[in-house]
């Protein structure tokens, strides 16, 4: 084995240059960083256009196989990706004439309907009070 000497230890720790690793660190973060975001942006752009691909049904089309199903009047729509299906899916707040609120959901590749929940006087939540197809 060899013997290090205390005085050549000394003068390796005495070089060695502080400022100049914590550069090349913030630069390899920088990098890495700006890698990483885009590469995010690439994959959420062509996961945003693969799902604009998937639409066969209009939001009014849609709007009509809700109202077709739950008739009332439409007082709130909202747009939200079915992460399954990987489509977008309509979310239709419907209140019928005797106040009950429903919220039905559409898909809007196939036009079915996913899910319909509704809330009675006593604001108590079910599921299908409808019935699926």
């Amino acid at each position: 084995m060899k013997k290090i000497k205390i005085e050549n230890l000394k003068d390796k720790i005495g070089n060695f240059d502080k400022k100049a690793v914590i550069k090349k660190t913030k630069k390899v973060i920088i990098i890495t960083l700006s890698c990483a975001m885009l590469l995010g942006g690439a994959g959420a752009y062509v996961g945003y256009h693969f799902i604009k691909s998937n639409i066969n049904y209009t939001q009014s089309q849609c709007e009509k196989i809700a109202l077709d199903k739950v008739p009332g009047t439409i007082i709130k729509t909202e747009k939200e990706i079915n992460e399954e299906s990987l489509s977008l899916t309509y979310d239709f707040k419907i209140k019928e004439k005797d106040n009950v609120l429903n919220k039905v959901e559409v898909d809007s590749r196939s036009g079915a309907i996913i899910d319909i929940d509704y809330v009675d006087s006593r604001n108590n939540y079910y599921k299908d009070k409808y019935g699926r197809d």
